[in-house]
């Protein structure tokens, strides 16, 4: 990867964004942002595996596919920062080129419960994208945290943004692969305690992407079914859960399969 490429993506970052964005790893096998025909970017759960020594993660499974089909390509990954859809909104409005491919993974981060400083950052990242907007909050729950404090989780409406986002991504002229989320059953025990509310946003963000993905003319969304094993805290993969993710990715991957 060279520096050029580098620095011509940070000055790419949304303006919009409250969140620092130095919690990203990037990839790309390209010299110059124009040449670039792939883009996938992602929330930690393409990174972030059990055990951490493993380098079969879904982010890199990708780089390596992208980069022994010599398909130039750009990789992101957020660990840390609100990484939405709105998110990816935001960013492909300020990159020069138009990639023939967009994959992300996105739309967990939207439903699922935040405390309030999270959905703060959402919402600044909202007024970017649609400045004047009123945006619908609701609070799911009181939660205890591990600290023993009581929280109150909050949710934004996503029905407020299904047109917004379609719009935006409509512009693109590339295609787009987005990925479900697992929908966890109630009964399966993580040792990371979730929120009650979490496991019907899941089905929430589901929702969200199937409501989206039918208002865009070239969009596709990959199925992904919960089963043991697959998850190790009910939201980021284990090994053999990024290699079954990039199993069912793969066949999406070929222009033919729109």
């Amino acid at each position: 990867m060279s520096n050029s490429i580098f620095n011509e993506f940070q000055s790419c970052i949304p303006v919009g964004e409250r969140t620092t964005s130095s919690d990203f790893s990037f990839f790309s096998n390209a010299n110059h942002l124009k040449e670039v025909k792939n883009f996938a970017f992602f929330d930690s759960r393409a990174r972030k595996i059990e055990p951490e020594s493993s380098e079969n993660y879904l982010a890199r499974m990708l780089a390596k596919h992208w980069q022994e089909n010599s398909e130039p390509s750009i990789i992101v990954t957020r660990t840390h920062a609100s990484t939405t859809l709105i998110t990816l909104a935001n960013m492909l409005k300020q990159l020069p080129v138009q990639p023939a491919l967009i994959v992300s993974n996105t739309g967990f981060v939207d439903c699922t419960p935040k405390k309030k400083e999270v959905l703060d950052d959402i919402l600044v990242q909202a007024e970017w994208m649609a400045s004047g907007k009123k945006r619908n909050v609701y609070a799911l729950e009181d939660y205890v945290l591990s600290s023993g404090k009581h929280e109150t989780v909050f949710a934004l409406n996503w029905r407020d943004d299904v047109a917004d986002l379609a719009t935006q991504f409509n512009l693109q002229a590339g295609r787009f692969i987005f990925l479900r989320t697992h929908e966890v059953p109630p009964h399966v025990v993580f040792a990371r305690q979730r929120p009650a509310s979490f496991y019907s946003q899941l089905r929430e963000t589901n929702l969200f992407l199937k409501n989206l993905t039918a208002e865009m003319s070239r969009a596709q969304l990959v199925e992904l079914d919960f089963s043991e094993g697959i998850l190790f805290d009910g939201v980021h993969f284990t090994e053999a859960g990024h290699k079954e993710v990039f199993r069912k990715l793969k066949k999406y991957l070929e222009p033919a399969q729109m």
